[in-house]
């Protein structure tokens, strides 16, 4: 071979070289672009997902405490006309005051119990956990806002410890007034911290997750299971977007941010409750909601890795033996295939698997019913709405016993805890009733066979779930074969097995009477 014709040559090779690692980067960009692209889009399904749920966690959670500081409100101004309709009629009658609280406090079991303070800021009268009788609290700013300000309304305190109670409280208040306006007291109820804490730790937001329940500037009650006794409570160190949110006029947001509590970052919905000046933060944290993303985004690293290195392998192996580039190209073309197929099938494979469990549940065609540690209902299929006859928003957070499984099939009292939910929901055990009786909305009864499960979280029982089938037409097809069994099918009358079973009682009664029997056929 001449000169002209190994430089020819030689150049090719280099061309070939430079257009071998021109083609070699630009795969490792797209495939690791494609990479990126999946990463930050799982990433931002998460914090969507995420969002949703701590905004309807706090929905749920405003919607439940609206609905008790309600009923709270509603106790103090009945309690307050009482007394104002007594001072009018002469005087406070104590023994009459004292029987209307209690009959008013017996509507409020989730409280610590009514009080009722004279002007001068000492509990006249009291019921429940009472520690020291005729505590004062004048000098309580809840008191001295009411004492000074006619136009108060319904007041809620810092969170203290309770004189009467000793125990860490908030109270909620209503002003007392003379029949000439002046200011004659208040009435009010004390609420333990710890009844908040109980209801935001039935909500699972995760390892790292938390609720938390504002005035303007500090913390009412907090909960986390890293903070299971809401030990930060009273705390005044919100971070900067929650201040901003608390002095503005803002009802609903969603955010991120660092925690001023415990520093931990989170998505947080903020919601201000109807009627009361507080405000509801449900938050979940990054590392609990991303855990499954960050996995996933390790395995497509690992992949995006590992085509890189075999692209730069092949590339190697092309440039030491360019005769076999075709080969080697084709392979590194077949690759990246292969893995964006492998990529494209674990995505649609986590969604079907995730559909098919929502459609086992939806289409099943027994009753299935999920309770929580208290027996409130927390989850139910279509198949149970239709056996119960209930719309589809009806039943959620009610006692699932008292709404089903309330009365015997002869109309006794079911005791709840004779129920077999109930029972598992003390100590764990499966259970299967062959027969049983539920009752729809409409009051009818029909006959059930059902199913108890325990759902555990690691050693401690959460709940259960309760799987049931309407079993009326294999009653009456039972009740069919005995008929048949006893009486004539043409004529409807006894049959021989019929008078077998029954001549031997027949008998036996007439002998016990020494009375003759006789019978013919």
């Amino acid at each position: 071979m001449n000169d002209t014709g190994a430089s020819t040559t030689l150049e090719s090779q280099r061309q070939g070289f430079r257009l071998l690692w021109i083609v070699t980067v630009l795969v490792n960009l797209a495939v690791i672009g494609l990479v990126v692209l999946v990463i930050q889009h799982n990433r931002e399904r998460e914090i969507a997902q995420a969002t949703l749920l701590t905004e309807n966690y706090s929905k749920i959670l405003e919607q439940n405490l609206s609905g008790f500081f309600s009923k709270i409100d509603i106790t103090l101004l009945t309690l307050r006309d009482e007394v104002v309709r007594e001072k009018q009629q002469g005087g406070i009658n104590d023994q009459e005051i004292r029987a209307f609280i209690t009959r008013q406090d017996a509507h409020l079991p989730e409280a610590l119990g009514l009080r009722v303070v004279d002007a001068q800021g000492i509990i006249r009268f009291a019921v429940k956990d009472v520690k020291i009788p005729n505590a004062s609290i004048a000098d309580r700013p809840q008191f001295i806002k009411m004492r000074d300000d006619p136009e108060a309304g319904l007041v809620l305190s810092k969170p203290v410890l309770g004189r009467t109670s000793g125990k860490s409280i908030i109270t909620i208040s209503r002003r007392i007034n003379n029949p000439d306006g002046s200011f004659a007291g208040d009435v009010h109820v004390a609420v333990e911290i710890n009844y908040f804490i109980n209801q935001f730790s039935k909500i699972n937001l995760g390892p790292n997750g938390n609720i938390g329940i504002w005035d303007k500037s500090s913390l009412i009650a907090r909960y986390s299971l890293t903070d299971r006794n809401g030990a930060s409570v009273g705390a005044s160190t919100p971070s900067r977007q929650l201040h901003d949110l608390l002095n503005s006029d803002r009802s609903l947001a969603t955010y991120h941010a660092r925690s001023g509590i415990d520093g931990v970052s989170r998505i947080y919905s903020f919601r201000k409750m109807n009627d009361v000046p507080l405000f509801l933060l449900v938050g979940i944290a990054d590392q609990d909601y991303l855990a499954e993303w960050q996995s996933d985004s390790l395995h497509l690293v690992a992949l995006a890795s590992l085509f890189v290195f075999a692209s730069l392998v092949s590339s190697m192996l092309i440039y030491r033996n360019l005769k076999q580039r075709e080969i080697y190209h084709q392979h590194l073309h077949s690759q990246e295939a292969e893995y964006s197929a492998k990529l494209e099938q674990s995505r649609y494979e986590a969604e079907a698997a995730r559909q098919q469990s929502n459609l086992l549940l939806t289409s099943a065609g027994e009753g299935i019913c999920g309770v929580d540690r208290e027996g409130k209902l927390v989850f139910i299929n279509p198949a149970a709405r239709n056996m119960f006859g209930w719309a589809v928003d009806e039943g959620i957070g009610q006692s699932l016993h008292e709404l089903t499984h309330h009365h015997y099939p002869d109309g006794r009292d079911y005791p709840m805890e004779s129920c077999p939910i109930f029972e598992t929901l003390r100590d764990g055990q499966w259970r299967m009733l062959k027969e049983d009786v539920y009752w729809r909305k409409d009051g009818t009864s029909f006959p059930v066979e059902l199913t108890v499960s325990a759902i555990r979280q690691g050693e401690q029982i959460t709940g259960a779930v309760n799987v049931f089938r309407d079993i009326s037409e294999r009653k009456k097809l039972e009740e069919r074969i005995i008929h048949m069994a006893l009486f004539d099918e043409l004529t409807g009358l006894p049959n021989r097995s019929f008078l077998l079973d029954t001549l031997p009682r027949v008998v036996a009664s007439s002998q016990r009477r020494q009375e003759s029997l006789a019978f013919s056929i």
